[in-house]
């Protein structure tokens, strides 16, 4: 293992993938995971080998769908999650690997626009037939603030823990967006840690009905953990 790997992987109780951090002890062959925002499913994928759970991948892009690994344990559902049920339209990159944006974002290059169907995270629920997710994981590209938005009370008390690529690292006016879904979460019962130095684009909100961690084991996390694999993170750079 490298110096930086080590660091970045400083308390495994911490799992890291694609960037994404989640509290692996919650997870198991018994659990289940969205993956909204799939794309070709790297990160479904890396969770049923790694914890056997089960996964429910959402990704709206028909290039990208089409690259989700055929496994039982994944069930790869052809919709992008909004603020809405029904269709809309994505404004859709091809420059360096397939992304699609609910919204646009300063200095950006202009994208060519597809309409797919979309649905709020009942919807999909609905899609996936189960009552509730251990894990979710949001990387919608912008249009993580309507799911927020449209997501009742009940539904998100449900889920033990969220993972979340927050978009104002590209448009700094969303911040007052952040720290609102941020105190909305923690009022529902939801411990916030950020593992991003600026911004939040990486955001785990663990459910502390299903996640019993004591308020030291949170302070650990929330520095001890973060300022460890910032200093990873360096170390890969250089």
């Amino acid at each position: 293992m490298s110096v930086s790997a080590w660091f970045r992987g400083f308390d495994s109780r911490l799992a890291e993938v694609q960037s994404h951090t989640f509290y692996a002890p919650a997870l198991g062959p018994e659990s289940t995971v969205a993956d909204l925002g799939a794309s070709a499913g790297w990160f479904s994928k890396t969770i049923v080998d790694r914890f056997g759970a089960r996964c429910f991948a959402a990704e709206p892009l028909p290039d990208n769908f089409a690259l989700i690994p055929p496994h039982p344990r994944i069930t790869a559902l052809p919709v992008a999650l909004s603020g809405t049920d029904g269709r809309i339209a994505l404004g859709v990159r091809s420059d360096v690997h397939n992304s699609a944006s609910f919204q646009s974002f300063a200095g950006l290059p202009e994208r060519d626009r597809i309409e797919v169907d979309s649905v709020t995270l009942e919807g999909f629920l609905r899609l996936a037939n189960v009552p509730r997710f251990d894990l979710v994981k949001l990387d919608v590209e912008g249009a993580e603030f309507g799911v927020f938005d449209a997501a009742r009370d009940e539904t998100l008390r449900e889920i033990g823990q969220l993972t979340v690529e927050f978009h104002d690292f590209l448009d700094p006016n969303l911040g007052p967006r952040v720290q609102a879904i941020v105190r909305r979460l923690q009022g529902l019962g939801f411990a916030a840690l950020r593992f991003t130095r600026h911004f939040h684009g990486d955001m785990l909100f663990l459910n502390r009905r299903f996640i019993d961690l004591s308020d030291a084991e949170l302070l650990w996390f929330r520095h001890a953990v973060r300022n460890m694999r910032g200093i990873g993170r360096l170390l890969e750079r250089t």
